[in-house]
């Protein structure tokens, strides 16, 4: 029998989504040519950086969360690669830093970095 958190948690999941979340696609490295995998993803980019004695203090770059099974392999190519992969959110490209599972194992937060 399931967990009844775990139907609740996809729902707010899936609620979430639905209303602020953002298009997101991935070309793997590895297949330049391949058709790319999309899925709707939440995406956080702040943008005020905050004075911390004198100094502009950005406390967190961008990040996107997504649920298994949107992007498959993304979690080992991040891993295994030490990042390096390209994820575009809402038609601007991003590198991947640093990817992280989240909640249950589920739900994975990648650390993003503008592409210049």
């Amino acid at each position: 029998m399931a967990n009844i958190f775990d139907g609740l948690s996809d729902t707010a999941f899936d609620v979430t989504l639905a209303t602020f979340g953002y298009d997101a696609s991935w070309v793997p490295s590895a297949e330049p040519e391949a058709t790319p995998l999309t899925a709707r993803v939440h995406f956080k980019d702040p943008s005020q950086t905050e004075e911390l004695r004198g100094v502009d203090f950005a406390p967190l770059s961008p990040f996107i969360e997504y649920r298994k099974p949107s992007f498959p392999g993304l979690y080992e190519a991040i891993r295994e690669q030490n990042g390096g992969e390209v994820i575009t959110v809402n038609g601007n490209a991003y590198n991947a830093r640093h990817i992280e599972a989240t909640h249950d194992g589920r739900v994975f937060k990648v650390y993003l970095e503008p592409l210049q």
